[in-house]
């Protein structure tokens, strides 16, 4: 008789936490089932039409934004001119954003001279 109170017992829970189960959303396709997303337009130039130095190149998608710089330096050997790249550019949205800035780009520390 023990036994099959317990037998019953399992039953019964099993079946309560069945109905008591979230409903499962339907499977999304997988990337591979369905036509690859266009990226064109994806990195876009923007520049200011008042200073030609305000240029920046702005992934759409994630919001990253690279400028332009010249390393003057150096020397392109295949161009014999200063090469030119894109370096990515930090960039603050919010007062949050900007506080964790500050938290990961602290000025040194000034150099202290030992005592003679």
């Amino acid at each position: 008789m023990k036994k099959l109170f317990v037998v019953v017992l399992v039953v019964v829970v099993s079946a309560i936490g069945q109905t008591a189960k979230a409903p499962q959303p339907a499977k999304q396709p997988t990337v591979a089932a369905t036509a690859p997303q266009s990226h064109v337009g994806r990195y876009q130039l923007f520049f200011s039409p008042h200073a030609r130095a305000d240029v920046y190149l702005v992934d759409t998608e994630t919001g990253l934004i690279w400028k332009p710089i010249t390393i003057n330096n150096a020397k392109d050997e295949n161009f014999n001119s200063p090469p030119e790249l894109w370096v990515y550019q930090e960039r603050v949205d919010i007062e949050r954003e900007f506080d964790l800035w500050m938290a990961f780009h602290k000025p040194p520390a000034p150099a202290t001279t030992p005592p003679q």
